[in-house]
């Protein structure tokens, strides 16, 4: 009778272990917030749309500057820019599928108005315009997805916080790359065409 009850015991104890072990897999794994990650709010729905506007502008500014610019460090950064935008349109159709969203596939009017200037702008005048327009571009997108994206926690590890965080750090890097340039090619313009570099490549 003894062997009986506890061989009862022990397999029933031995029956419940798959479902714990089942249960805390799917906690470590973080499934339940997975799951919940296959919609976004309208919120971040718009904040997903201008980001890719954006880089929609950055890569038309960056097609403006490889045809037009006067300077290696223009090019050099244009290059580099288009090379940037185009990894990140790519990462932006993964998201796009991933949400099930139709993101913008053309600029805005006031999105315009960044190629407007540079596109009239002279040749002997044209890096010092594209610069300027550059970083406005990038200072006011920068500002644009910070106030946009304060209810994004850092422990938020879904697919679009994740990429939003990245692609905003990312944007920060750009900006002050591109305003170091700017500088130097209006202290190389203020000393007669003399100046050392102050900037280097990003990827350096």
């Amino acid at each position: 009778m003894k062997k009986y009850l506890i061989g009862v015991i022990c397999l029933t104890f031995l029956s419940g272990l798959p479902a714990c072990d089942s249960g805390s897999n799917g906690q470590a794994n973080g499934t339940t917030e997975t799951a919940a990650d296959s919609t976004l709010t309208e919120e971040r729905q718009e904040l997903l749309a201008y980001t890719s506007r954006h880089m929609m502008l950055q890569k038309e500014l960056a097609s403006l500057a490889q045809q037009r610019a006067q300077t290696d460090s223009l090019k050099r950064y244009a290059q580099d820019l288009n090379n940037w935008a185009t990894i990140k349109l790519n990462e932006l159709k993964d998201l796009e599928q991933q949400y099930s969203l139709s993101l913008p596939q053309q600029l805005t009017e006031d999105e315009q108005e960044y190629l407007e200037k540079p596109r009239e702008t002279e040749a002997d005048k044209f890096d010092a315009e594209l610069w300027d327009n550059l970083v406005k571009a990038q200072k006011d997108a920068i500002k644009h997805i910070d106030d946009n994206s304060k209810d994004i926690e850092q422990t938020d590890a879904t697919a679009f916080a994740i990429w939003e965080r990245n692609t905003l750090k990312e944007l920060r890097a750009r900006m002050e790359q591109a305003a170091a340039y700017e500088l130097e090619l209006k202290n190389r313009s203020d000393r007669g065409g003399i100046s050392k570099p102050i900037v280097e490549d990003i990827n350096n």
